[in-house]
């Protein structure tokens, strides 16, 4: 990680571990979200963007909904889904039932932003690299075998029945793999991702993305990175 890239936060522990936040930093939900719909609905470029976008904030609402305890647990596929019958029904389009099944499916077929498959399999070959996702482990176990996401271990916070920021989500993943948070880097392009990771010690690198939101000024990350190919160093 080059020094021109880090922030005035220091850390004194040498990363062995990366954990990774999949979606929206790996791979491009919205983008995806887009083509599929665009493909599925034959719908403009202009229109398919305005329809992944609702589709993404409804989805983003009910995951809220839940880390609030608002409303009864359900994972993020079945919350997608809900999300999409809102939007199809705001819209008043009525697709058959194999532009359902397609629609519905999305999720499990979310591609990578370029260069991020290869990015990750350099850094694998020096250091342990975890993804850790709010999507179900059936859906980030497909997409990260059709994106090719390389993976030394695969977790789902679906698997406690929490969302990311939820502690619980953190908690299982330092549990589950044994890790020391101060010898790791979480990775991610949402600073409520990075934030509630610094919570728990993690060192944190922001990866900026599009469509996920920008840190406050008064957010301070260990390492902001333009490439994973930075992390190798």
């Amino acid at each position: 990680m080059s020094r021109a890239h880090r922030n005035v936060v220091e850390s004194s522990a040498r990363p062995r571990t990366f954990v990774f936040d999949i979606v929206g930093t790996l791979t491009d939900e919205v983008g995806t979200v887009q083509r599929v719909v665009a493909e599925v609905l034959r719908l403009s470029d202009a229109d398919s963007l305005a329809f992944a976008r609702e589709w993404q904030a409804r989805l983003g609402s009910e995951v809220d909904a839940v880390v609030r305890g608002e409303r009864d647990w359900a994972d993020y596929e079945s919350l997608r889904s809900e999300a999409l019958s809102g939007v199809l029904q705001e819209r008043q389009q009525r697709p058959g039932r194999a532009q359902l099944k397609a629609l519905r499916r999305v999720g499990c077929s979310l591609a990578a932003f370029p260069g991020a498959a290869d990015e990750l399999t350099a850094l694998a070959e020096s250091a342990r690299v975890v993804g850790l996702t709010n999507s179900t482990l059936p859906a980030a176990s497909a997409f990260s075998a059709t994106a090719g996401l390389r993976w030394h271990a695969l977790l789902s916070a679906d698997l406690v029945r929490a969302f990311k920021p939820q502690p619980e989500a953190y908690r299982f993943a330092i549990d589950a793999l044994g890790l020391i948070p101060e010898e790791c880097v979480f990775v991610a392009a949402h600073p409520w991702d990075l934030d509630a990771a610094k919570g728990f010690g993690f060192q944190t690198a922001y990866y900026p993305r599009p469509h996920a939101d920008a840190p406050a000024a008064s957010d301070a990350y260990d390492y902001t990175i333009s490439s994973l190919r930075e992390l190798v160093s």
